[in-house]
């Protein structure tokens, strides 16, 4: 069995969702998918902060608690990639603010995550 290739099948496919209604795939992620899966409610709702990256302050802040109560090492490295290949300045400013929650919840019990 190759699960980790068929989960990388459904994060492509979170990738492709149709954002441009940014409003619906957010609440989508955050009403459905969550209910099944933190990891990848979070990375639709990392996408849907991508495509804008000055959204309404209440959904970041729901996308902020969201990361800090249940991002881990997979999603912190998923944002890196991320902040690796963007070149937008307001959205790589979004994805270290990202990054810079899980390396606090994670400084709290030890855990150095390196952005290498």
């Amino acid at each position: 069995m190759k699960i980790e290739e068929e989960y990388q099948k459904i994060i492509d496919y979170c990738e492709q969702l149709d954002y441009s209604d940014l409003e619906a795939v957010f609440e989508y992620a955050d009403k459905k998918v969550f209910g099944h899966s933190s990891e990848l409610a979070l990375i639709i709702m990392i996408n849907c902060a991508i495509k804008q990256p000055k959204w309404l302050d209440d959904i970041m802040e729901h996308t902020e608690l969201l990361l800090y109560y249940e991002g881990n090492k997979s999603i912190y490295d998923y944002i890196l990639s991320k902040y690796k290949t963007i070149t937008d300045k307001d959205v790589l400013c979004l994805l270290d603010e990202f990054l810079k929650i899980l390396e606090k919840k994670y400084s709290k019990v030890n855990v150095k995550l390196e952005r290498d």
